[in-house]
């Protein structure tokens, strides 16, 4: 997955943009689009059925881990020092790393555009197919008559894995289809997963580096007087 547009480039640890129309897939663990970074979504620590082995899964999880300590020291010190480094975080990455809970599709948005697009006009297919269920209309007729662009949400062919990754949205997920019903369910899931669930241990370990150096509440009052107020989110995590 590669993100898009938009570059903090107000609070420390953050800095210049690559070349226009440079991207780079980065080394396990990172995402890396034309202008910012943010932790690329890592599988469950569990065997996966056809997938990669349990080893390989700890393998990858361990060197990203390891990245982001490192890389939460360094922007830590970087801080203290007062100095601006030529890392192109995204401001989702910082609020997600302090654990912001209005965290949510607009968060989406800024690391890929074309899927917050995407789950944004899901989410209001949800509400749709939400509302007729509380009106009494059956499982079948929602099906029928909540449709994208005229085609049903079961012949999207989507399941409960993260779009683009073989990531689970939940136990089982790549056996569960999404259907209009359950829609209210998978466009949460896939916001939820994508910034905290399967991003937590790089973030955790982000944390734990930054800690070791300065508190993580440091980098929270740095980011209010560099940043401006965001408008309130369509969606955002609970």
């Amino acid at each position: 997955m590669e993100y898009t547009d938009n570059t903090n480039n107000t609070t420390v640890g953050t800095g210049g943009k690559q070349a226009e129309g440079a991207t780079s897939t980065g080394p396990p663990g990172l995402s890396a689009g034309p202008c910012f970074l943010f932790p690329r979504p890592l599988l469950p620590p569990r065997e996966e059925e056809g997938g990669a082995s349990l080893k390989e899964i700890l393998k990858e999880r361990e060197y990203a881990t390891g990245m982001f300590l490192t890389l939460g020291r360094f922007v830590g010190k970087a801080l203290l020092d007062d100095r601006l480094v030529d890392l192109p975080f995204s401001n989702a990455f910082f609020r997600a790393a302090l654990k912001r809970h209005d965290i949510g599709l607009r968060d989406v948005a800024e690391l890929d555009p074309s899927l917050a697009r995407a789950l944004s006009r899901l989410l209001t297919l949800a509400d749709r197919a939400q509302a007729l269920l509380a009106s009494g209309v059956t499982a079948q007729k929602v099906e029928a008559a909540v449709t994208l662009d005229g085609v049903s949400i079961c012949e999207l062919c989507l399941d409960f894995t993260l779009p683009g990754e073989a990531v689970p949205l939940c136990e089982g997920g790549g056996e569960k289809a999404v259907t209009a019903c359950n829609l209210h369910e998978y466009v949460p899931l896939v916001i939820r997963t994508l910034l905290v669930t399967a991003v937590e241990a790089q973030l955790n370990a982000f944390r734990q580096g930054f800690e070791e150096v300065t508190l993580i509440s440091v980098l929270a009052l740095k980011l209010r007087s560099n940043t401006s107020p965001r408008p309130s989110p369509k969606a955002t995590l609970t």
